[in-house]
């Protein structure tokens, strides 16, 4: 499946299509928005025709030509799939011949995804690889769970690392992907994070898709429970699993020792997410809001 992220689209994105940047021949090295101003965008268009709705993602710098990954979702045999393309160094291999692309996230887990090699005549769009994975592929916990990611390809000349907002950009258009034959044009854009956000806030839309990861920075942090209901809280372990930890009534708090690589839920009565906690460093409280 080759990826067709129509003009209109990127228009939208703000992001013209051409090729990746390049710094001497190579990937640049590092990409993001304190560094070359590189940032996650979403486009959605919903039509009453689910084969007509375009749910697009894209890494690069707005108003520019410079755009490092694009994705889209459809509809496969089985289900909704998204095909990713991801700048790499992909000299000397030819059009769609078999390439291997590495993700390594910043705590040292790897996965390795076999793709195909597009854009090797690309007047526009990314030159690299092509990735079509489905929604619970385990390769999502490495590419879309950490705000720090490498890409490489394998036997290639080096790759670049990404950094910024991924999980809560990445894990609602995943969400909205899942559930692209049951959007409306009203249901619109499934938002990314709400404004005003605190620091650590995720999405419940990463659920399945982050996991805790061991930075080695340890510190304790407070939840206090200002949702004004009942919440349980769990840790999400290192394979993506949520582990009951404790629970909270209205306008009480709760400490634990944890880490900056280490992920929260908050859930309510019925056990349902309603918001998902990743601290940054140095934080010492994260006040549960969501109702």
């Amino acid at each position: 499946m080759r990826l067709l992220l129509a003009t209109a689209v990127l228009a939208a994105l703000n992001l013209p299509l051409t090729a990746t940047a390049q710094q001497g021949g190579g990937l640049t090295p590092d990409l993001g928005p304190n560094i070359t101003g590189h940032v996650w965008s979403r486009f959605t268009q919903i039509s009453d025709n689910v084969f007509d709705t375009v749910l697009g993602v894209s890494y690069g710098v707005p108003e520019t030509d410079d755009v490092a990954i694009m994705g889209q979702c459809f509809i496969g045999a089985q289900g909704p799939l998204v095909a990713l393309q991801v700048g790499a160094d992909i000299e000397g291999l030819a059009e769609d011949s078999v390439a291997t692309l590495r993700v390594r996230a910043d705590d040292g887990r790897v996965v390795d995804v076999d793709g195909s090699v597009v854009g090797t005549n690309a007047e526009f769009g990314v030159s690299g690889i092509e990735l079509v994975l489905e929604m619970s592929d385990p390769a999502w916990l490495v590419i879309a769970g950490s705000n720090t990611v490498q890409f490489e390809r394998v036997g290639g000349r080096g790759g670049f690392t990404l950094t910024g907002n991924g999980p809560n950009t990445l894990g609602p258009f995943l969400a909205d992907c899942d559930q692209i034959d049951t959007l409306t044009p009203e249901s619109g854009l499934r938002p990314s994070a709400p404004i005003g956000a605190q620091d650590g806030f995720l999405s419940c839309d990463n659920l399945g898709r982050v996991a805790s990861r061991n930075t080695g920075q340890s510190n304790v942090l407070t939840f206090t429970n200002e949702s004004g209901l009942f919440r349980a809280l769990l840790w999400v372990d290192t394979n993506g699993v949520p582990v009951d930890m404790g629970a909270m009534n209205p306008g009480e708090q709760i400490s634990f020792n944890t880490d900056p690589g280490h992920v929260w839920m908050a859930t309510d009565g019925p056990g349902n997410c309603r918001e998902m906690i990743q601290p940054v460093a140095g934080q010492i409280g994260y006040t549960l809001t969501v109702q």
